[in-house]
């Protein structure tokens, strides 16, 4: 199983696999890639000056552009590790990388396009190992990447390396039948303040005069009592 897949076994000399992974059709960890680099290196002349040699340019990693929520692809903590994959009515996936590692950068935009394919259901944690310290090597992972697949807090399946495109996509669909979307948590409105009505103003009839008062030459009008 695990020479079907391209997989970093030794994180400080996966250099060599990523490139020689894109490189040797066949090649799928940092072992072969000794092997496979101790046949292919050979004497050479000295190399060109600077100036002299053609720059090539890296080799680019494919990229899927997905538009998933914001919340079901997010970077955890060893802290937040027990209650992210706890998670109830959801398919939990856990995957183990690094910046330098070729698979796992071949692994990440098809996670982003599963997420997008499966909103509500499918929620995906990234943890880095190397700014995680001790714990991936607590948990048992040896190589990268490292994916642990959780339904209703119980991890129901995992895989080292990157099987391919259509292989994740199908462990994916497989294990997240009979979940129920979960709604997409709305931020509620603000609530407005209503201006209040002012009173109505009766305008003054004609001739109009406080009680107790009248006009020069007029008779007082007495107040009602």
């Amino acid at each position: 199983m695990m020479d079907n897949h391209l997989v970093c076994m030794k994180w400080s000399s996966c250099f060599a696999a990523s490139a020689l992974a894109l490189w040797v059709p066949g090649v799928v960890s940092c072992e072969k890639a000794s092997l496979v680099m101790a046949k292919l290196v050979k004497p050479t002349k000295p190399a060109a000056p600077a100036e002299e040699t053609a720059a090539t340019p890296p080799t680019e990693q494919p990229v899927i552009k997905a538009a998933y929520r914001r919340d079901q692809v997010s970077d955890i903590t060893p802290a937040a590790y027990p209650s992210f994959v706890a998670k109830s009515n959801a398919l939990v996936l856990v995957d183990f990388y690094a910046d330098w590692c070729g698979p796992c950068k071949m692994l990440g935009p098809v996670l982003a396009k599963a997420a997008e394919e499966n909103p509500g259901v499918l929620y995906v944690g990234k943890v880095n190992v190397d700014q995680a310290g001790a714990f991936p090597g607590s948990l048992g992972v040896k190589g990268i990447p490292d994916v642990r697949i959780f339904k209703d807090g119980k991890e129901v399946d995992r895989f080292v390396g990157f099987p391919g495109e259509s292989e994740v996509l199908r462990k994916i669909a497989r294990h997240a039948k009979g979940i129920q979307p979960s709604p997409v948590a709305e931020t509620p409105p603000t609530a407005s303040v209503q201006a209040q009505a002012a009173p109505a103003v009766k305008p003054f009839s004609k001739g109009w005069l406080p009680p107790g008062m009248s006009r020069a030459g007029e008779p007082k009008t007495p107040p009602k009592p």
